[in-house]
């Protein structure tokens, strides 16, 4: 079974990025970086905005892989409580995220979401749980050094590279990994 994992830093600036994972092997398909230009003041359209943009990434990627036999599975930080404001939008996006998940299952294409805490992200990218989001750009630029120029229709531009490309990045891998290591080995299958 093939399974697009999607990694989503969700605010204002939004990274999405996917991963394909096919078995124990994955590469990266696609990233991309959205930025909310509306009325700060307009929450509920922030929302819509938002909702838009993963449901189209989340389009995006099926029609890339073929939509039959696959599933996917989204992994994003877990809100934050840092003040009203934040804690009021991280919710807002995920509970966003998950009726982006719930339509999609509605449509066929197979969904799951999973919360992963911001540092256990840091950890996983850098080896410091509180890495900074300059340390987090490094290490995506220095992973995504290892992989093709070009993704899907989009040529990485390692200048390009913000810290919101960098946490969808790490979010898509580490699901990657662990969908990948749940895969049975094509060896242990005969």
């Amino acid at each position: 079974m093939r399974t697009i994992v999607i990694g989503i830093d969700p605010a204002t600036k939004t990274g999405l990025c996917a991963f394909d994972v096919v078995g124990t092997a994955s590469h990266l398909m696609a990233f991309s970086e959205v930025c909310y230009e509306g009325p700060k003041s307009d929450y509920g359209m922030r929302l819509v905005w938002f909702m838009d943009k993963v449901a189209t990434f989340i389009d995006r990627a099926y029609n890339m892989v073929g939509r039959k036999d696959a599933k996917a599975r989204i992994y994003m930080e877990r809100p934050h409580h840092r003040g009203a404001a934040a804690t009021r939008y991280g919710y807002g996006y995920d509970a966003m995220v998950h009726i982006v998940s719930y339509q999609a299952s509605a449509f066929g294409l197979k969904t799951e979401v999973t919360r992963v805490h911001t540092g256990t992200l840091k950890k996983y990218a850098t080896g410091s749980g509180t890495a900074t989001k300059d340390e987090m750009v490094e290490a995506a630029v220095n992973e995504m050094s290892k992989v093709p120029l070009e993704v899907g229709d989009e040529v990485i531009l390692k200048d390009k590279i913000t810290d919101n490309i960098a946490d969808s990045y790490f979010l898509a891998k580490y699901g990657a990994e662990i969908v990948a290591s749940e895969a049975v080995p094509a060896e242990e299958l005969n």
